[in-house]
């Protein structure tokens, strides 16, 4: 039983190694939900918002009902709240896609309803429109919605293959496009945003491919095709653009978001790795203002956060392995983000730290000289850098390197001449470079050599001068 208990573990422990290893281009930051119908739990949500403070609106599908969270989880609101009795009581039937207007009122289609439904941040109704049918201003089985910088609303009037603008005031202005193979049509629509251009990306769904249009529906292009290959799709569902203009689409069966740069060129992919946390019919898709990526995984009930940003992606990974004492690899992640972000303060604390734990002195000495520059009030720097200082000398010092150990001592004196068994260590790393170098060796065999002509060599002559041979010669 105990040596399958090991062969387990040690499979644990591989997955765990594959886990952090495999994800150098994105980064799975938190999960939160589950199925259920209590409050934070989810009935398939759909469709996502964000507020200016990146508080999270979730449309929860079957349980009828916005819940609002923190952008780390934290259940904050409810709409509407309880039971919802009487006639003013706040209904809302099958919510899809949702946005905020510049007031802060929720924007909501009802599938279900077949209508827009409008309401205060605080849950209160303000105002609907729609009917089910096939004219302006009505809908089959509208999803998607996005809102532009005047708040004129954009429907994805999904059944009828169209899309409906409307003004501020919920006022039917026009619409475009119909169900068919050609550019401009769709079949079964879903998900629609904006770029930073006022361009509009449209999810044509069941065409597996995004179209783009003008801000007055005019069709400029497309990209996607069909299959389960990288930057391939089947069923493009919601769409996002993160600060830099790239682009993330959902795939709902293909089970991952997939991300284009600006010029619609694939990327990267994500969410379908069958060995980490993966995705189950992904739904609504939005990203805030530093560029994390929330994702309605609808078929596992829950919402996952992504990030994307090599900065936090390398120091995320930086700081889990400094953690786990791992500090040659935390190093050469913080070294990648300080590449990237060559001013991040952070990561230069990071990475001298790493760097002094991990025993590279003259690397930590130089992490930290460079932050005592930026930070000249922070004795910390200073302190860091007398220790690694005086390790660098002892190091020196058991590699028998006297000199350049005497030299490194007098530096950490220069800089705290109380330095605890500094200035012992210095006058005997001194003194055992004078007794190895070869000067002194040059002079010790030069004293022996005179100590040999001063005393010896007179000893030598007097004691020749009293041989036999001196004494023969003297009769």
């Amino acid at each position: 039983m105990r040596k399958y208990f090991i062969i387990i573990l040690m499979i644990l422990l591989t997955i765990c190694y594959i886990d952090v290893s495999a994800n150098t281009n994105y980064l799975t930051i938190l999960t939160f939900g589950e199925y259920g119908n209590r409050t934070g739990e989810f009935n398939y949500p759909v469709c996502l918002a964000l507020d200016k403070d990146n508080n999270l609106y979730v449309s929860d599908w079957e349980n009828d009902r916005i819940q609002k969270f923190t952008s780390d989880g934290r259940l904050l609101k409810v709409i509407p709240e309880g039971e919802g009795e009487g006639e003013d009581a706040l209904k809302i039937d099958g919510p899809v896609g949702l946005v905020l207007d510049s007031n802060g009122n929720i924007i909501v289609v009802e599938q279900f309803n077949n209508r827009i439904h409008k309401i205060s941040s605080e849950g209160k109704s303000l105002q609907m429109i729609g009917k089910e049918g096939n004219g302006p201003g009505e809908f089959s089985n509208p999803r998607g919605i996005a809102i532009d910088d005047e708040d004129n609303i954009y429907i994805v009037d999904t059944e009828n293959s169209r899309i409906q603008i409307f003004s501020p005031n919920l006022e039917y202005i026009k619409q475009f496009g119909k169900e068919g193979m050609g550019d401009g049509e769709f079949y079964y629509p879903r998900g629609i945003a904006f770029d930073q251009e006022g361009n509009m990306y449209v999810a044509d769904t069941f065409h597996d491919q995004v179209q783009v249009f003008s801000k007055e529906g005019i069709f400029l292009r497309k990209f996607g095709e069909t299959g389960s290959e990288p930057g391939q799709f089947n069923a493009t569902r919601y769409i996002a653009f993160d600060s830099k203009g790239n682009i993330y689409v959902t795939d709902y069966k293909n089970g991952k978001v997939v991300k284009f740069d600006k010029d619609e060129q694939f990327e990267i992919e994500f969410g379908n790795e069958s060995n980490i946390i993966s995705l189950n019919y992904p739904e609504g898709i939005v990203i805030d203002d530093r560029d994390y990526i929330y994702v309605a995984d609808a078929g596992n009930n829950r919402i996952v956060k992504y990030c994307v940003s090599k900065i936090v992606i390398h120091g995320n990974l930086g700081d889990k392995y400094s953690e786990e004492n791992k500090w040659e690899e935390a190093i050469l992640e913080y070294e990648q983000l300080i590449s990237i972000d060559p001013l991040n303060s952070d990561a230069r604390e990071r990475i001298a730290l790493a760097y002094f734990e991990n025993e590279e002195w003259e690397k930590a000495i130089e992490a930290y000289n460079y932050l005592q520059k930026i930070q000249p009030d922070d004795q910390q720097n200073e302190l860091k850098i007398i220790d690694s200082q005086f390790n660098l000398a002892v190091d020196y010092e058991n590699d028998s390197l006297y000199k350049v150990a005497s030299e490194e001592f007098k530096e950490v004196l220069s800089l705290n001449p109380n330095y605890p068994s500094a200035k012992r260590r210095y006058y005997l790393a001194y003194s055992k470079y004078l007794f190895y170098s070869t000067f002194f060796r040059v002079a010790f065999v030069s004293l022996v050599v005179l100590i040999f002509f001063l005393i010896l060599l007179p000893k030598l002559k007097k004691k020749k001068k009293n041989s036999r041979h001196s004494k023969r010669e003297r009769f």
